[in-house]
């Protein structure tokens, strides 16, 4: 009997123990590109609730940091946080490897398709961000200067039109992306969405 009692009480144990093995996840991350925290924090946020929760923070030593620990099997939003300034990088966690390169005016992560994406979209937003406001320059300097012709000034519209709505279509994608998990939706909206209105038609 109590070689039994063992053998359910061990076979117990392994079944826990692989449950969490399959729940298992690490996040290898870089800070580049000028990016200096002594500290970063990880979080998951809690649609239930409206606000994120800490699980873990990691100190950062020659540039990298990392984190590992068990999460639920269905995908959840997550952030990194750095010590010292505003900076957030979110993506899409579940168990798995991840990989995170965290620089001064953006970020990477890999790991599975929906972080990935998310990256790239934040990068976009960034990208377009920086070249509309050259677009409004270049405006405002020809205006200043009196060179700016209609076709100049058509063109410098259509121009700024376009990366808008290159931003807005992507974003909306997102949103809109009924194969994706409720994690990344849920994510995409509240990154995106104000990019999914088109910029009005002024520089």
């Amino acid at each position: 009997m109590r070689i039994f009692s063992f053998i359910m009480i061990l076979a117990a144990l392994l079944t826990v123990s692989c449950r969490q093995e399959d729940r298992r996840f690490t996040l290898d991350g870089r800070t580049v590109n000028g990016r200096a925290s002594q500290v970063a924090y990880l979080y998951r946020y809690l649609p239930g609730y409206g606000k994120v929760q800490l699980l873990d923070s990691a100190k950062i030593n020659g540039g990298r940091f990392h984190f590992e620990g068990v999460c639920d099997t269905k995908p959840v939003e997550a952030y990194v946080r750095f010590a010292g300034d505003d900076f957030i990088a979110a993506f899409v966690l579940e168990p798995g490897r991840f990989a995170m390169n965290a620089g001064k005016n953006g970020y990477y992560v890999s790991g599975n398709y929906e972080s990935t994406r998310i990256s790239r979209l934040v990068c976009l937003q960034n990208d377009v961000t920086i070249r509309r406001a050259a677009l409004r320059n270049e405006y405002s300097s020809a205006l200043a200067d009196s060179t700016l012709t209609r076709a100049k000034s058509d063109s410098l519209f259509a121009a700024y039109r376009g990366l808008s709505r290159r931003l807005s279509d992507e974003a909306s994608a997102a949103i809109a992306d009924s194969t994706a998990s409720e994690a990344f939706r849920s994510l995409s909206r509240r990154l995106f969405y104000h990019a999914t209105e088109i910029a009005a038609d002024t520089l």
